[in-house]
């Protein structure tokens, strides 16, 4: 049974993932900072979902990654008018990012201070951008509603806090 599936997003229309490589197991154990690399780690929640499985979603239903994306963006656009440090939401279909700032300015400090409280409540997001003031994710195609909200309220939370 698939644990893992890492999935690459370089070159990847509308924010669907391009590529997969399978893993029987993830620790969950790494130092921050080192997770932004061009093929991400993404858990999937689904029992016996193999690599052919992942290709057969990002070819057959593209429309996938526009309908998880609209879901993100309606909630991370609601971040942009709840915290004055969200500046403004970035990408396209499942691959999105939020970016912080204060006074105007990049907060690559505070970006840092969601991405670690998210990972110790469990969720990985990545930072992003040419200042790390970026927080961003790429959600697997195979998510379903109930586990993309309580990722987006897990993200809240972490924003919440980092505030």
């Amino acid at each position: 049974m698939l644990a893992c599936l890492t999935l690459s997003s370089v070159a990847a229309p509308a924010g669907a993932t391009a590529g997969a490589a399978a893993t029987e197991e993830f620790t969950g154990d790494w130092p921050s900072g080192t997770e932004g690399f061009t093929i991400e780690l993404q858990t999937i929640a689904k029992d016996g979902a193999t690599p052919a499985d992942v290709g057969h979603l990002i070819h057959a239903h593209p429309s996938l990654s526009e309908a998880i994306g609209e879901t993100m963006r309606a909630r991370m656009e609601g971040w942009v008018d709840r915290f004055d440090a969200v500046a403004d939401v970035r990408g396209l279909g499942a691959m999105l990012a939020i970016a912080v700032g204060r006074e105007g300015r990049p907060d690559p400090d505070l970006a840092t201070a969601v991405a670690e409280g998210a990972f110790r409540r469990g969720l990985l997001l990545l930072k992003a951008g040419i200042h790390g003031d970026c927080i961003r994710v790429l959600v697997p195609l195979v998510i379903g509603e109930a586990e993309l909200a309580e990722a987006l309220d897990v993200w809240e939370e972490a924003l919440a806090d980092a505030l």
